[in-house]
């Protein structure tokens, strides 16, 4: 397998199987656009308890497919809501670069999907 920047396609292999990355990949997708749709949703309305929830299962799920960078900054996102003196919400950057990740995550997975085929 060819190496990519934003995730770990052998890590999903080892996982569920060389047959079966291009669906759980599929799968991904679909999920991380919700829980980041999700996410963006609960910062807005400064929810933190919503996000640290949702920030910890993007982790989960970007750790399971090699996208250790994105888990990274979403495990930043989590601890850093713990601090209730200071509200997460009340500044985007951390937002933006999850954002970002994302973005580029999702274009690389489609790419390794469409060569794939």
């Amino acid at each position: 397998m060819a190496d990519f920047q934003y995730f770990q396609p052998s890590r999903v292999a080892e996982m569920v199987g060389e047959e079966n990355v291009g669906e759980m990949l599929r799968g991904y997708l679909t999920s991380l656009d919700g829980a980041f749709s999700e996410l963006s949703a609960y910062w807005q309305e400064g929810d933190v308890q919503h996000v640290r929830m949702t920030s910890h299962r993007m982790k989960s799920s970007a750790r399971f497919i090699g996208a250790d960078e994105l888990a990274e900054v979403l495990q930043k996102i989590e601890t850093d809501s713990l601090n209730e003196a200071d509200n997460i919400c009340a500044q985007t950057t951390q937002l933006s670069v999850v954002e970002q990740w994302c973005h580029e995550l999702t274009r690389e997975i489609n790419h390794y999907l469409d060569s794939e085929s």
